[in-house]
C-alpha cells in the first residue's frame, strides 16, 4: 500500500511539474514574438509628466547603470545624438537555469536592447538574441540563435502540451529577462 502511495505521488508531482510551465501563459504559446522570421520582442512604457528629452535622459541614466558589471559580463551603449534617436546596447550576461553547491547550468546570452521615445512614451525592442551553452566544455560549447532555439516551433513538443527540458528553460529564462528589463526601465521612468 505504501509503495502504491508513493508510486502515484511521484507520478502525480512529475506530471505537475511537467505541465506548470506551460500552465503559466507567461510561456505558453505565442508568448515568443516572430517577425519576418526574427524573434523581437516590444514593450511600449507608458509615462506620466516627462518630455521626451526627460524620458530619454532617465532611460539612458538607468541604461548606463543597469549595463555594467557585475550585472552583465559586457555591454556597448551607443546613445543617439537627440531626444527622438534611440539608444542601442549590445549586452552579454549570463543566465542560470539551476545552481547548486556541486553544479552550475548557465549560459551566456548576447542580445541587441533598444529604447526611442516618442510622444510621452518609451519603446523597448530586445533582438538579436543568441545563447552560448557549455563553453567551457572540452572541444567547445554549442551556440544557438533565439530563432532555432526558443519559437514555439523550437520549444515544445510536437502537440504543444509541453515545453522541452533542453529548449524550454531557455525561453523561460529569455522571456523572465525582458520582462525584467521591461520592469526595471518603467521603474526608472516612473
Amino acid at each position: 500500500m505504501k509503495r502504491t502511495l508513493l508510486t502515484l505521488a511521484v507520478v502525480l508531482f512529475a506530471a505537475a511539474a511537467g505541465a506548470q510551465s506551460v500552465s503559466d501563459p507567461k510561456y505558453g504559446s505565442g508568448c515568443v514574438p516572430e517577425r519576418d522570421g526574427r524573434v523581437i520582442f516590444e514593450r511600449t512604457i507608458a509615462t506620466t509628466g516627462l518630455s521626451s528629452a526627460e524620458i530619454m535622459e532617465n532611460a539612458t541614466r538607468w541604461a548606463k547603470g543597469r549595463f555594467v558589471e557585475p550585472i552583465v559580463l559586457s555591454a556597448d551603449i551607443r546613445e543617439g545624438k537627440g531626444p527622438d534617436d534611440a539608444v542601442t546596447v549590445n549586452a552579454r550576461e549570463n543566465i542560470i537555469f539551476k545552481k547548486s553547491p556541486f553544479e552550475t547550468d548557465m549560459a551566456k546570452m548576447d542580445y541587441s536592447f533598444e529604447f526611442r521615445v516618442s510622444d510621452g512614451r518609451c519603446l523597448m525592442t530586445v533582438t538579436d538574441i543568441s545563447y552560448t551553452y557549455e563553453d567551457e566544455r572540452e572541444g567547445g560549447g554549442f551556440e544557438y540563435t533565439a530563432e532555432e532555439w526558443i519559437t514555439d516551433k523550437e520549444a515544445f513538443n510536437k502537440k504543444f502540451t509541453k515545453l522541452r527540458k533542453a529548449t524550454g528553460k531557455f525561453r523561460v529564462k529569455t522571456i523572465d529577462l525582458v520582462d525584467t528589463l521591461a520592469k526595471e526601465l518603467e521603474s526608472a521612468l516612473n
